[in-house]
């Protein structure tokens, strides 16, 4: 009977001395791996890993599931949903240029959150070029002191949030089919305050006096995940209003700086969605050909977390002007948008798809070849192309919806090639090698 007690009490030790000295190994572990230094190739690896707006973008589902259908066949709103703007908040009218160009509270509060996320997204690029400065130089007080703004500018961005869903949702009996565009609205806000709580705190947890390099890299990291948050509410604020405006019947009219990119001063979302419109009213019964293809910037999101966001900016805009060039160069009218973020679009006009693809290709292989200039270092991208023809049939729901098919194909094929869809579905173009000769283009970064 001793014996077996004995025994017992010998197991029970083992068991939980075993335990604590696996706890203690683990944290130790856990602590090396924490303040490990990062590896160089992090930057490029990072393209490949999913990104905290996968989230946010699922909500929004701006590219593929847009809201105009919802809209353009929902019950009228009621008429408290166009209450006058003096009615709006005060710090709202500041922030509108011409509030009287709002047609209710629902088209005010995207006009102003659109407004907002630009200059929290600028002030994020301020923060995150003082924060890449102490990767090359730590400084463990200006790290600080660059949390302290960043924790003071994402304060007043959520008050902003909760400030417009608030404003809604007191009305939300007036919205009538408006209700459509604030749920979308309150799921994105939503989604994105939670990932910016959760970026913050990882952020709090840096000890930027144990070593700045190290905190400063991490810091570089959680900033370039709250700067695509920006990116991605900001052209879901786009696709917002060009919903309400298209379900307005307002496109034609819409002022030409709603229409116009102004990093790259091409056509953006609202330009594209009003020029294709235009183009199916005049040719009504659709027997003028065209082609379409859209293109979007491989692993954009390492070269981002690389070079930092006001680079990359330069690099959009350099891209749109070698783009825009080579269209005017051998397709004469036709013509170049900013669809979103690092998506461009391209139209033409009594050009057939494999016409189209020769265009797009050139395009392809010139790109690849040019090197954008920086006084630290140069950049090389490529892009992954999709083109289709446009359909007698076709909306612009089902046009994008194609083209955002073959250009996920063109992205799991290995990216830097360009998918045709061919009238049943996407397949690879072999590309002809064209005598491209390469670019320098110079990044006015400063």
């Amino acid at each position: 009977m001793v014996l077996r007690q004995s025994l017992q009490l010998f197991v029970i030790f083992y068991v939980m001395g075993t335990a604590l000295l696996y706890i203690a190994v683990g944290y130790y572990l856990g602590r090396r791996l924490m303040y490990a230094p990062l590896p160089q190739a992090m930057f490029v690896d990072a393209a490949d890993m999913p990104t905290q707006t996968e989230q946010l973008e699922a909500v929004v589902e701006a590219l593929d599931e847009p809201l105009l259908p919802l809209l353009e066949t929902a019950a009228e709103p009621k008429e408290a949903a166009f209450a006058p703007m003096q009615d709006l908040p005060p710090q709202w009218l500041a922030v509108l240029s011409d509030p009287n160009e709002c047609k209710s509270f629902v088209e005010a509060s995207v006009q102003v959150l659109r407004l907002d996320v630009g200059k929290y997204r600028d002030r994020l690029v301020t923060i995150d070029g003082e924060v890449r400065q102490c990767v090359r130089t730590p400084n463990a007080e200006k790290l600080q002191a660059a949390v302290d703004q960043l924790r003071e500018v994402n304060s007043e961005w959520m008050d902003r949030q909760a400030e417009a869903a608030t404003y809604l949702l007191e009305r939300r009996n007036a919205l009538g089919d408006m209700t459509v565009v604030q749920d979308r609205l309150d799921e994105v806000l939503q989604t994105q305050a939670m990932q910016i709580e959760s970026t913050c705190a990882n952020i709090e947890m840096f000890d930027f006096k144990a070593s700045p390099m190290i905190g400063a890299r991490r810091l570089v990291i959680e900033m370039r995940k709250l700067v695509d948050l920006a990116h991605t509410l900001r052209d879901c604020m786009q696709e917002l209003l060009l919903s309400i405006m298209a379900r307005e019947g307002r496109l034609d009219s819409t002022d030409k700086s709603l229409q116009t990119d102004p990093l790259t001063g091409l056509k953006n979302r609202t330009g594209i969605e009003a020029y294709i419109r235009k183009w199916w009213r005049d040719d009504g019964r659709r027997v003028r050909q065209v082609s379409v293809a859209m293109f979007d910037l491989d692993r954009f999101t390492a070269i981002t977390e690389r070079w930092g966001a006001r680079v990359t900016d330069q690099l959009l805009a350099a891209t749109a002007r070698v783009v825009d060039d080579m269209l005017r160069k051998y397709s004469g009218l036709d013509w170049c948008g900013r669809f979103a973020g690092q998506r461009f679009f391209i139209f033409w006009a009594d050009t057939g798809p494999h016409g189209a693809t020769s265009v797009v290709e050139r395009i392809r292989q010139t790109i690849a070849q040019t090197s954008f200039e920086l006084p630290q270092g140069s950049i090389s991208a490529t892009f992954s192309a999709a083109v289709t023809e446009v359909l007698p049939d076709d909306t612009s729901k089902s046009l994008f919806k194609r083209l955002n098919w073959t250009l996920r194909e063109a992205k799991q094929a290995g990216r830097n090639c360009t998918f045709l869809f061919n009238g049943t579905a996407p397949a690879r173009v072999e590309p002809p090698e064209f005598d491209v000769r390469g670019k320098m283009a110079r990044l006015d970064v400063e």
